[in-house]
């Protein structure tokens, strides 16, 4: 299966979102979803078939050009800061992860709801209102799989704490913690 899988769509020098629908960089309607062109080198550890100069290409039009008030959601915030962590951006990884955002506010307690597109009747209950998810656990998963990769790396990642800045603005302990894929 591996074999036959068609290679990263690109056009323009930056990864799209859709083989089938190219048009990611070219029209504000085709970033309407998760930028999930970085996944191939953020969730997942890269491979023979991903460039690091395109995908590098495409994390920087992704922070300048996504709408990261309506179109990222809580776990896309982790997923960019993987991939960065994985290109030896640590300034990007941290920035991003730490971010907020209306689709990335924490509660107390722990979850990141996310926020609802549609008007609700009135007099729906204030949850209901003002969330449409009240507790996004695919923000919290990615969240720390994220704070993982960033204190461990990943198989022969050559790096300590790659994905804190090495400036000695953050002083990192961990303990036993082992690299991701």
């Amino acid at each position: 299966m591996i074999a036959r899988l068609s290679p990263l769509a690109e056009k323009d020098g930056r990864y799209v979102a859709l083989e089938s629908c190219p048009d990611t960089w070219d029209s504000i309607e085709s970033r309407r979803d998760h930028p999930a062109m970085l996944m191939p080198l953020g969730f997942l550890p890269g491979g023979p078939g991903v460039d690091r100069a395109t995908m590098n290409r495409t994390l920087d039009a992704v922070l300048a050009h996504w709408d990261w008030e309506t179109r990222i959601w809580g776990w896309d915030y982790p997923m960019v800061a993987m991939m960065a962590t994985r290109l030896g951006r640590r300034d990007v990884a941290m920035e991003v992860l730490l971010r907020g955002g209306p689709n990335k506010a924490y509660t107390a307690s722990g979850p990141c709801p996310q926020r609802g597109d549609t008007a609700l009747p009135e007099g729906s209950p204030t949850i209901a209102r003002k969330w449409e998810i009240a507790a996004y656990l695919p923000a919290n998963g990615a969240f720390l799989s994220a704070v993982a990769l960033m204190v461990a790396g990943w198989d022969g990642c050559p790096d300590r704490r790659p994905g804190f800045p090495a400036d000695g603005t953050w002083h990192v302990r961990a303990e036993g913690w082992q690299p991701l894929p």
